[in-house]
């Protein structure tokens, strides 16, 4: 079967990752690029494993893994909400 689970990938793979590119480079950080699932496994192995926070100088997001976009009811208007109020810094 070649189907991963996202939390394995978070949890296994992303972290062997980092460590290989730190070991290859000599580097102590490195900058992490998602995108869509890349995003939501980086974010998930850092949450998971806080000790590779410190090796992850900045993670770039370059696109949502979802789209509030077509929700309705109670969600779009939170997030609608969220879109009016957020500070924009």
């Amino acid at each position: 079967n070649y189907l991963y689970r996202l939390d394995e990938l978070a949890n296994s793979d992303i972290p062997a990752i980092i460590d290989k590119a730190l070991e290859l480079s000599g580097n102590e950080q490195l900058y992490y690029v998602g995108h869509s699932q890349g995003n939501l496994v980086g974010f998930t192995a850092l949450a998971d494993n806080p000790q590779y926070n410190k090796k992850v100088r900045k993670l770039f997001a370059l696109a949502p893994v979802g789209a509030a976009h077509y929700a309705k009811g109670p969600v779009k208007l939170a997030y609608l909400a969220y879109n009016l109020f957020r500070p924009l810094t």
